[in-house]
């Protein structure tokens, strides 16, 4: 036989291998989908290992249209401030200070519906265990029974945020817009939540809030 021939031959049979290994892969592939769509695998087909060394684009802004705290749920706030946006005059006359405070809110006060409000300064509210001339207001819980003591501490640190202007918008790459995250803690919880692993690049009027 010509050895020409042999040859020839060799390599039609090599191609065809070569094409039956490819043609077996697409089909293990294309098997594994259906199965697994058809329930009879519990896990998804495999994807490619997305390239984890370059860093992920965060844009992040003020979330103007946050809601506020205080028109969600069943606890309210009422500030002593005038300058508050929650403000309150409570009952004017003879009463000093303390006297109208008890008068308007001792009930609630008594039965633990509500607590006494201190602030610290630029609305950083606090709970505050006794009624003083400082005192900047009262937070009340509008439902059946009483809140619970963190619970209100927990909601008072949002509002508080919320008043500061620390409620943030998030955008990674060309994704949606994530709002409604209350502080760098918060942000910080989502980005590791839903991107973990990942190195991130800050860019935005806040992008400084992950600098501290």
């Amino acid at each position: 036989m010509n050895n020409n021939r042999i040859n020839n031959l060799e390599d039609r049979v090599k191609w065809l291998e070569d094409e039956l290994d490819r043609t077996a892969h697409i089909m293990n592939q294309m098997m594994n989908k259906l199965s697994y769509h058809l329930g009879v695998l519990d896990f998804p087909p495999q994807k490619p290992k997305p390239n984890r060394t370059s860093p992920l684009t965060v844009q992040i802004e003020q979330d103007v249209d946050a809601f506020n705290p205080t028109e969600e749920g069943l606890l309210k706030f009422e500030s002593f401030n005038p300058r508050h946006i929650e403000h309150r005059e409570i009952t004017r006359g003879r009463l000093g200070f303390k006297e109208r405070v008890h008068r308007t809110y001792g009930n609630l006060l008594d039965k633990g519906k509500a607590f006494l409000v201190g602030d610290r300064g630029e609305s950083d509210f606090f709970i505050q265990d006794c009624l003083k001339a400082t005192t900047a207001g009262v937070v009340y819980y509008e439902g059946e029974g009483k809140p619970y003591r963190k619970s209100v501490e927990g909601w008072l640190e949002r509002y508080s945020m919320w008043c500061q202007g620390e409620v943030f918008l998030v955008k990674v790459e060309d994704n949606e817009w994530i709002g409604g995250l209350y502080g760098a803690e918060q942000v910080c919880a989502y980005l590791n939540r839903e991107y973990p692993d990942r190195v991130f690049e800050f860019t935005g009027q806040m992008a400084h809030i992950m600098e501290q």
